[in-house]
Parts: C-alpha cells; sequence; structure tokens
C-alpha cells in the first residue's frame, strides 16, 4: 500500500486561452455532471461523469483533471474489509451462542418461570424482553445467563421492569444506553479483560450498576470511554479507578424507586431526543 501513489491526475480538458485577472473555478451541480466555471457564474465547459466514480475534479496548470487517491482508497477498502469480517465473526459467534444447547436450556426455563418473552426492536442484535421478577431473583438470573454463555440485565424501562437477555457477550447490552456506539467495544474489551456483569440500566436518566470480577489490567483502553459516555456529574471522576478499586460502579437512585412513567413501549434505539422516546 505504501508503494501506491498519493494520487493520480487524469486530464479532461483543457482551459485555453486563460485570463489571469479571471478566477476558475469547479462545480458538480449534480453527481453526474461537472463544470468549470468563470468567475463563479459564466460556465465555460460542462460534461458528463461517472456520478459515483472515486476521487476529486479540479484545475491544474489550465487542466480540469480528474484526481484519484490509490492510497487513501486501498487503506479505505481495506478497513471497510476488516469491518466486514469482523461482522461477520461477531454474527458467526453469537449465532453458535444463540444454538447453543446450554443457553437452549436457559431460554427455556426462563420462559417456564417467567412467561414468553417479548421480542423489542433492536439494532444490532435479538434480545428477549422478560417480565423482571425481584431484584434479587434478577441477580441470580443474571449470573446463570453467563453461566449459559449468553448475558442479561435487569432493565428499568419507563414502561416496566424487563430482565433483557442476549446470546454472546454482554457488550450486546450497550445498547441498552441509547443505541450502539463506542460503549459496545468497550464493554466487549472490558469483559475480557476484567469479566463484566451489567445488573441492571435504565436509559432515560443515569442509572446502572457495573460489576467486574477482577481488576482490570488495560486501565487505559477504557478510561476516557467510561468517562465520556457513562459519568457526566463530575469531569473528575475516574470510573475505571473505582471499578479497580471497588470491582462495581453505581451509578444513580437503587433499583427500588422505579416507577412506571409510561404505558408506551419505546425502545432505547431512538433516545429521548427523539420524537418517538
Amino acid at each position: 500500500m505504501a508503494r501506491l501513489p498519493s494520487f493520480i491526475d487524469h486530464r479532461l480538458w483543457r482551459l485555453s486561452p486563460r485570463d489571469r485577472k479571471k478566477a476558475y473555478s469547479v462545480l458538480r451541480p449534480s453527481p453526474g455532471i461537472v463544470e468549470v466555471l468563470e468567475e463563479g457564474r459564466k460556465v465555460l465547459h460542462r460534461a458528463k461523469v461517472t456520478p459515483k466514480a472515486p476521487g476529486e475534479y479540479v484545475l491544474v496548470d489550465d487542466w480540469l483533471v480528474h484526481r484519484t487517491f490509490p492510497r487513501v482508497d486501498a487503506a479505505y477498502r481495506k478497513e471497510k474489509e476488516r469491518e466486514a469480517a469482523a461482522k461477520t465473526r461477531s454474527a458467526n459467534a453469537i449465532d453458535k451462542a444463540e444454538r447453543a444447547p446450554k443457553f437452549q436450556v436457559f431460554l427455556d426455563q426462563l420462559t417456564r418461570e417467567l412467561g414468553k418473552p417479548r421480542i423489542p426492536k433492536t439494532l444490532r442484535c435479538r434480545m428477549r424482553a422478560f417480565r423482571a421478577p425481584d431484584d434479587a431473583r434478577c441477580l441470580e438470573l443474571v449470573q446463570q445467563a453467563r453461566a449459559a454463555g449468553g448475558a442479561a440485565t435487569l432493565y428499568l424501562a419507563p414502561w416496566a421492569r424487563e430482565l433483557r437477555v442476549v446470546a454472546g457477550r454482554v457488550s450486546q447490552l450497550a445498547e441498552l444506553f441509547l443505541g450502539p456506539h463506542e460503549l459496545e467495544a468497550v464493554f466487549d474489551a472490558l469483559d475480557r479483560d476484567a469479566g463484566l456483569t451489567l445488573e441492571y440500566v435504565a436509559t432515560d436518566i443515569e442509572q446502572y450498576s457495573l460489576r467486574i470480577d477482577r481488576a482490570p489490567k488495560r486501565i487505559a483502553t477504557y478510561r476516557s470511554q467510561l468517562q465520556t459516555h457513562l459519568v457526566h456529574d463530575d469531569p473528575d471522576d475516574d470510573p475505571v479507578a473505582t471499578l479497580r478499586r471497588e470491582l462495581h460502579l453505581d451509578m444513580g437512585p437503587p433499583t427500588s424507586e422505579w416507577t412506571r412513567r409510561s404505558k408506551t413501549i419505546r425502545e432505547p434505539i431512538t433516545g429521548p431526543e427523539s420524537d418517538d422516546w
């Protein structure tokens, strides 16, 4: 990739004669058209181009050129290939966890105990929303989910207390923090490093409990993301230091203060800023 040129110019049309006292520019009035303008108004040249062609159209030494960036394009393709491969690996891992006998037995147990789950609208993973039992039983079920190759948390939604269950790692529950973002990768890394459990979370207010099995080693990997996305009251708070020292991080009021505030189910993929919230 390093051997590729940083850019390549393909000459398309020559501006001749050129008045050095006037300004010339290139305009794309539409994806399939490129124009050369004099003084920003007079069209000197118009040509059809491929709408999705990579690169840009610029004036270089009196020539309209199509400039492409092989090195950047190659790096972009590589990154997309890595992302696609990572997405495929993640999907395969989740599918394997979903079909695992232990996880299926756990789901059957939950269905017998809590009733048939609702399948909520989510973005990146399949969640199951069971009617949540009391707090103590929820904590037991959260641990059972881990042993079965899944993850669970008590979700304090505005409309109900729900036990959210997913196959695979706890990072998939990051979607409950107003949709998937950097927290998903952080949760996954923290889980591999220290064994992460999300005991409960309420999306519309800062209320959650994170617990880890052991002190994390790679503190710098998580500090800025956790401070940015989880701790907002005090900029001096260090959530990773708290996790490392106490092996848990609790924010907001306890679960006992939950009250129903809405009868309408609106998933956190919309967020409180949405008209649907």
